[in-house]
């Protein structure tokens, strides 16, 4: 770098805890390993009172506001700071394929006369139809179809971009993956309370992420209601759905509609998730959509961890090996899901002889690895001519 460029600037709409924050935090916390500086550029002091990613000390964080304000009032000046942040950086690069961080990132790139890349983690349709107002739609696909290059955590995420009109020159594939040793390290002490006094002496099953319409929590639990009643084996359990998220006070509700209280628990955010997803005798993934298949899976296949999941698409079948390494069921199939859970009660010897498979595929999806393939596709932007006027194509 020369001059006050600097590398990359990823940004992201706040720092509130999720999945994907995750990701876009692993790629500036390691990308400096791989020979480029990163920094870190947030739109909003979140005003939510939402749990905050805790952000590692060596990420260069840049606020767009000094103190929590709402996101109408923070986007101007926020804006233009990042514009000029923009200018000192080589490529803005946002950390999610939708939201204000997308929006704002693109169109501070081009007023800088930057490069422009995203990390798309999830299925873009579904992701639009779940967490952006329709009057964004629109605009959303129209950045996408303009964005200089798309790093996809997943093969199956490359298609909806296409639609969007995406030339498929510009979408690179670069599976994310997790810190095996860091996670089987976080998870090698006993359960303390408060999930210990949940779960207290009986085997207990874990899923995990946020409490929203994408996870599928609503159908987990009609499942886990159903598992019981047909298995002495699954009564003797109990489910852990650990995050936190809108849906909450509709699956509460659920949980005593379906006369499981007791049975479940939504203990919310956990700083011992790795400790839980080590004990547990089972996890489950019942999502209806994913993008690389969670870092929840992940970490429970780092554990060895026995898996049943949903075939969603993108993500659980590569992982899982089509099924050699954990139980996949169709999505949104109550009675699936059921079966699967009593099978694994009933039978468990079948998935925890595959442990030693779960745990080696996991070790195959280094964060190193995929930040390293990150680097490599940014390399190329110091930037080049072509991309030195606003929508310049690559």
């Amino acid at each position: 770098m020369t001059g006050r460029r600097r590398g990359v600037l990823l940004v992201e709409a706040h720092l509130e805890e999720s999945g994907g924050l995750r990701v876009s935090h692993e790629v500036a916390r390691r990308l400096p390993g791989a020979g480029v500086r990163a920094r870190m550029f947030v739109l909003q002091r979140s005003t939510s009172g939402k749990p905050l990613l805790e952000v590692d000390p060596s990420v260069e964080v840049v606020h767009g506001t000094s103190r929590p304000v709402q996101l109408r009032r923070a986007l101007l000046p926020s804006l233009l700071r990042l514009v000029r942040e923009a200018r000192r950086s080589d490529v803005v690069l946002s950390g999610s394929e939708i939201g204000y961080g997308l929006l704002a990132g693109w169109l501070a790139a081009r007023l800088a006369r930057r490069p422009f890349a995203v990390i798309v983690q999830s299925q873009l349709q579904r992701a639009l139809d779940e967490w952006v107002p329709p009057r964004l739609h629109g605009l959303t696909r129209w950045v996408h179809a303009r964005t200089d290059l798309a790093l996809c955590v997943s093969a199956g995420l490359v298609e909806q971009l296409l639609a969007a009109g995406l030339p498929e020159s510009r979408a690179v594939v670069v599976p994310v993956g997790v810190d095996v040793d860091a996670v089987r390290r976080a998870g090698a002490l006993p359960l303390a309370p408060p999930l210990a006094d949940l779960v207290g002496d009986r085997p207990f099953a874990v899923a995990a992420g946020r409490l929203s319409t994408s996870k599928g929590f609503d159908v987990l639990l009609r499942a886990w209601a159903l598992a019981r009643e047909r298995s002495a084996d699954v009564r003797r359990h109990v489910l852990l759905v650990i995050g936190e998220g809108d849906d909450r006070d509709a699956l509460e509700a659920l949980v005593d509609e379906l006369g499981l209280r007791g049975a479940v628990h939504l203990p919310g955010f956990s700083d011992q998730l790795q400790r839980a997803l080590a004990t547990a005798s089972l996890f489950v993934l019942s999502s209806r959509y994913e993008g690389m298949g969670s870092f929840v899976l992940l970490e429970a296949m780092a554990h060895g961890t026995p898996v049943v999941a949903t075939d969603c698409r993108s993500g659980p079948r590569e992982l899982l090996e089509g099924g050699a390494l954990g139980s996949l069921v169709r999505v949104d199939d109550v009675e699936a899901l059921a079966a699967a859970v009593v099978a694994h009660a009933e039978q468990p010897e079948r998935l925890a002889a595959t442990a030693t498979d779960r745990r080696e595929r996991a070790e195959q999806f280094t964060p190193q690895r995929w930040v390293a393939e990150v680097a490599r596709a940014l390399a190329p932007w110091s930037p080049p001519t072509s991309l030195r006027r606003p929508g310049a194509p690559r």
